[in-house]
């Protein structure tokens, strides 16, 4: 097993094949085997994905001589079912030390018996010298400077709403017992002119602004759409789910255009 007390956090390594892109990632800490996630941003036979697994598990435990488990996700981030080609959906493997060899199986529960054999420990660093990591230390500081960020955030939140509806109000209250009577004046003109477009607004002499009208418009739709999710919620679930699923599919598709990328791809694989 790799040893517990090594608190590093590898990046995921990504690469593009043409009709698919391989995202491996590195054992954390207390785990003692990489994932290998083969993403078809386009819909294949069950049978190509299969192959490919098969063909990606030899590629990288060559590279990072480390137990895997391989997985097909398609392009709404779903698990790709291999009933009818391949005993199981995922596919393990891991070196052999005695021959050298990398072996296989569809079975997860090989992969367990495996580990359970063999309790070496993998000294993480120098396999994956060539993937950056982070240690725990700086995973924490980079967890706290957020959630600092978060604070801060919100104490301003909370000044700025007491600025509006506490002290300028008040501010206004006192300026209008104190004042002078000229300005005492004109703080009624400014509130009877402001009443007065009001008034306007709402007896219809006001043309409303464009931005208004599509305010307006924009209110009118969330209304009539909470109105029909509310007479049907389980089509409502299913809308929702079509919504997750096209998300997904888009950041798939974007994601592996950007490592097909020249540039780009470049810049992903020189990660490794």
């Amino acid at each position: 097993m790799i040893a517990e007390s090594d608190e590093l956090f590898f990046d995921t390594v990504k690469e593009h094949r043409g009709g698919y892109f391989v995202e491996y990632r590195p054992p954390v800490s207390g785990t003692s085997f990489a994932t290998i996630a083969l993403v078809f941003p386009t819909r294949v036979a069950s049978s190509v994905v299969a192959d490919a697994m098969e063909a990606e598990l030899r590629i990288w435990v060559s590279r990072y001589r480390v137990p895997v488990m391989v997985s097909g996700i398609d392009e709404t981030d779903s698990l790709i079912s291999l009933t009818g080609v391949r005993p199981e959906n995922h596919l393990v493997g891991w070196p052999a030390s005695d021959t050298g060899e990398i072996a296989q199986s569809w079975k997860l529960d090989d992969l367990s018996a495996y580990l359970k054999s063999n309790p070496a420990h993998i000294d993480l660093k120098n396999v994956y010298a060539d993937v950056p990591f982070r240690t725990k230390a700086q995973v924490k500081a980079a967890s706290d400077k957020q959630i600092d960020t978060c604070r801060r955030q919100n104490r301003l939140l909370k000044a700025l709403l007491i600025v509006w509806l506490v002290v300028i109000p008040f501010t206004t209250a006192t300026v209008g017992y104190f004042a002078p009577d000229w300005l005492s004046l004109a703080i009624y003109v400014y509130s009877f002119w402001n009443a007065y477009r009001t008034w306007r607004k709402i007896t219809g002499r006001a043309k409303p602004s464009k931005s208004a009208i599509e305010k307006a418009e924009k209110k009118r739709k969330m209304q009539h759409y909470y109105y029909h999710c509310e007479r049907n919620p389980s089509g409502f679930q299913k809308l929702k789910m079509e919504n997750f699923e096209n998300d997904a599919r888009d950041q798939v598709r974007a994601e592996s255009s950007q490592l097909a990328d020249p540039v780009i791809g470049s810049k992903s694989t020189s990660m490794r």
